[in-house]
């Protein structure tokens, strides 16, 4: 059974890049940047649990500052053609590897970037 926190080591992840972003800004900064209080994100990096609805908006948060969010679909699109563009087909190969991602962040009981959503959109458009 997946966890509600996902894959094993999720948690942890998250926690190591707060901490990083709390280390270069300020603990108030980046839990408003979260959507939780001060107090709740000093716990969160002393170790106590997530409930469900905080760690939705610490995915949500990692995947912002972490992930891909800020680099245009095209772009992405552009560097995952590189690696297959000597397929007969590269857009092919650029959408099965979308699909695998998907596939892997839902097996991982982690919510799909969405990055990959713009990325698999502009495959299609």
């Amino acid at each position: 059974m997946t966890s509600p926190f996902g894959s094993s080591g999720e948690l942890e992840r998250i926690r190591n890049a707060l901490q990083a972003a709390v280390d270069s800004r300020s603990l108030r900064s980046v839990a408003e940047s979260v959507g939780m209080s001060p107090t709740g994100l000093s716990n969160l990096l002393n170790g106590t649990q997530p409930y469900g609805k905080t760690m939705v908006r610490l995915r949500e948060w990692y995947q912002r500052e972490e992930g891909f969010s800020g680099v245009p679909a095209q772009v992405i699109a552009d560097q995952l053609r590189r690696y297959v563009s000597t397929l007969p087909k590269p857009d092919e190969g650029v959408a099965i590897l979308i699909a695998t991602i998907n596939r892997l962040y839902a097996g991982a009981g982690m919510p799909v970037p969405e990055w990959v959503r713009r990325v698999r959109s502009s495959l299609t458009a």
